[in-house]
């Protein structure tokens, strides 16, 4: 009788062993799969906001709230990859206007711009 018993013992644990197998292995792939859907996520975001800039760097007026609640008007021409700085054209501030500027990203609170980016 003890054979039996050790047969069967070892049966169930295959048998256990198996289910964890396939249960890791859908847990995996669901990771995969989040991972998947995430990046597909962000990818389509970078290339939005790309378009945005490209969109916006076509003679746009902007109106730019800069930090201290400053409110500036500009055309807003190119960013940089990081967005630490924005080159505008005809910037009209408070104190007059400036032909050609580079504005901090870290100073810049919002730009609004008039219209809609074709998608």
């Amino acid at each position: 009788m003890g054979g039996k018993g050790r047969k069967a013992t070892v049966e169930k644990r295959v048998v256990e062993t198996k289910r964890e197998t396939n249960v890791n292995r859908n847990v995996w792939m669901s990771k995969a799969d989040e991972d998947g859907a995430n990046e597909r996520a962000s990818a389509e975001m970078r290339e939005r906001m790309l378009q945005l800039w490209r969109w916006m760097g076509q003679e746009k007026e902007a109106d730019v709230r800069m930090a201290a609640d400053v409110r500036v008007r500009a055309k807003v021409r190119a960013v940089d990859a990081t967005r630490q700085q924005v080159l505008v054209e005809k910037l009209d501030t408070p104190i007059g206007t400036v032909p050609n500027a580079i504005l901090r990203g870290s100073d810049v609170v919002s730009i609004r711009v008039q219209g809609t980016p074709n998608a």
